[in-house]
């Protein structure tokens, strides 16, 4: 068992070690925070007590049942008081490979050694009476009914950090899912930051601000969704700020894509992601992809364990299928099928067992895929030369889409809406802005360019590590704009159509913020959580060019940056 789970942990294990192993976690208000918990135990944790949950979180319960979703594996009949043995099952149901699960639940003799604490300020508060009586970090977040969301990390001694703020929460309790997506995310990655203190694995970017008091993140807003300001709410500057950006409108955007049709090209890290995402907001989902699910795939992607060997085109559906069913286990397609479509109703889940080439027969596949299923949206997540064709074909039937992707260990990700026909399109904007200053190179891109660093063990990986944390960024980002995209213009959000009037449709998020020796911030993203805008502004070219023509599109774009050519007259 041992060695089948090293292998799982392989690709999280450059990032945190082992350190979430040795961490007790309380956690109150689980219901509301199962996406953090899920996350958390994807990078090793798996020692969790559940604090009783209070009456009126009952509804809440069977929302986060339906959110997360039954497998075939994790379905049980459970009593009403015994509601927390549901997420265990399902945790462990998906790492199956994990032989330490421990969990209790409403145990006052727990000793945590960071409690996490959501849904309600009840919730923040019984979890902040708990971490300051076991002596324990905490990390609360909130969101508020004007559409603002708050986290903030509390040390042993601290006060509560809210006291001064009016919060509109209780009276009116409603629960957006983006919203929740992001807070349990970022609850997750500030709790996993607070956990590698003094570790090998220190996140720098959070613990310096950790040191710095700046310990309250506003981490939405409905005026951009990738607001990352960290503030220190002892400070009376930064609390005025924040409440001069509180809206006093409550903003409330429509989330349902019932009836829509979403096609996702590859079905890993980012896709089988945003399809359980798009699964619960009620969209008819196609799939594309040709591998097989690996022993290294679970760490990061939707598929449980057990699926292992499986093909992803055909797994996906079939799991999106069972969290529908509530864990009804379907018969298995076989192996050779090149569609499999499962579903009911007016929700339907297809799988397409296909590579798209990078040639004109990937072309000319892709093209009856995009006729046969005629997608309201197009999600491209493949990282593969063939997505410049997949995105060109894709635009001359009026789709939008996506393309999506992480950087190396995707300390920063990258999502690139283009409105079908309207504005650049991908071959427009991929290759041609200029982004800002270059981040460090990761450990495994200097190991590849210098070949004396080359090891044995760095084959074994198998891709690029990262958590699950970091690459769920990226896809919660992509869900925010599938949203957008989908709505009628007049319903859109106003960040969202300022985008598209403005032509920068390239969104660059940062998982972690870098300032370099000469005071310039990597992909200018000033702090972790936060994100950049890219577009016809940011076109560059050589010292002599004043335009450039796109090669799929044919549209001319005007060169704003000039970069020097270098000696030999080769363009830098």
């Amino acid at each position: 068992m041992s060695d089948k789970r090293n292998q799982y942990y392989a690709r999280v294990s450059k990032i945190v070690g082992n350190a979430l192993e040795q961490q007790r976690i309380s956690v109150f208000g689980y219901t509301h925070l199962a996406k953090a918990v899920e996350l958390l135990a994807s990078c090793g944790a798996f020692n969790f007590n559940l604090a009783q949950i209070n009456d009126d979180e009952v509804v809440d319960f069977w929302q986060m049942v339906y959110n997360l979703g039954f497998t075939a594996n994790n379905k049980q009949g459970f009593e009403i008081s015994q509601y927390h043995l549901w997420l265990q099952s399902y945790l462990a149901s998906h790492n199956e490979f994990e032989d330490r699960w421990q969990f209790s639940h409403d145990d006052p003799a727990y000793r945590p050694t960071i409690v996490i604490g959501a849904g309600s300020i009840m919730n923040c508060q019984r979890a902040y009476e708990e971490a300051q009586i076991k002596n324990a970090p905490l990390v609360i977040g909130i969101i508020l009914n004007n559409g603002l969301v708050l986290a903030s990390v509390v040390m042993p001694g601290d006060e509560f950090p809210w006291w001064e703020l009016k919060l509109d929460i209780d009276n009116n309790k409603i629960n957006r899912y983006c919203d929740s997506i992001d807070l349990n995310n970022q609850i997750a990655n500030l709790a996993k930051a607070v956990m590698l203190l003094k570790t090998p694995w220190e996140r720098k970017d959070i613990s310096d601000l950790i040191s710095r008091g700046k310990k309250d993140v506003l981490l939405a807003h409905p005026s951009w969704p990738w607001t990352a300001k960290y503030l220190n709410l002892k400070d009376e500057t930064d609390l005025r700020w924040l409440e001069s950006v509180m809206p006093k409108i409550f903003i409330k955007e429509k989330e349902s894509l019932v009836g829509k049709n979403i096609l996702i090209v590859g079905l890993g890290s980012l896709g089988s992601l945003l399809a359980d995402h798009f699964r619960v907001l009620g969209a008819n989902i196609i799939g594309i992809d040709s591998k097989d699910i690996s022993i290294f795939n679970p760490i990061r992607q939707l598929y449980p364990t057990s699926m292992i060997g499986r093909q992803k085109a055909h797994a996906l559906p079939m799991l999106l299928a069972q969290k529908v069913f509530m864990g009804d286990e379907l018969p298995w397609p076989k192996p050779d099928k090149e569609v499999f479509q499962t579903g009911f109703g007016l929700q339907q889940f297809i799988g397409l067992n296909a590579y798209i080439e990078d040639d004109h027969r990937g072309q000319r596949k892709f093209e009856a895929v995009v006729k046969t299923f005629n997608p309201d949206l197009a999600i491209l997540t493949t990282a593969n030369p063939a997505e410049f064709r997949m995105a060109n074909i894709l635009r001359q039937n009026n789709i939008p889409h996506i393309i999506g992707r992480c950087y190396p260990r995707a300390r920063w990700f990258e999502a690139t809406y283009i409105d079908g026909q309207n504005g650049p399109c991908f071959g427009c904007l991929q290759g041609h802005l200029y982004k800002g200053a270059v981040p460090t190179l990761t450990e495994e891109q200097m190991a590849a360019y210098d070949p004396q660093a080359q090891i044995p063990e760095e084959g074994m990986l198998q891709a690029e590590p990262a958590t699950r944390i970091d690459t769920s960024r990226c896809c919660d980002t992509i869900l925010r704009l599938s949203i957008q995209a989908l709505n009628d213009e007049e319903k859109r959000a106003g960040w969202f159509s300022k985008m598209i009037l403005q032509k920068r449709p390239c969104l660059i998020g940062g998982n972690t913020a870098e300032l370099q020796a000469d005071g310039q911030w990597s992909f200018d993203i000033t702090a972790p959580g936060g994100a950049a805008l890219y577009g016809v502004i940011n076109f560059v070219g050589s010292e002599t060019e004043t335009t450039k023509e796109c090669l799929y599109c044919g549209q001319v774009n005007e060169v704003l940056i000039h970069r020097p050519t270098l000696e030999g007259g080769i363009n830098g």
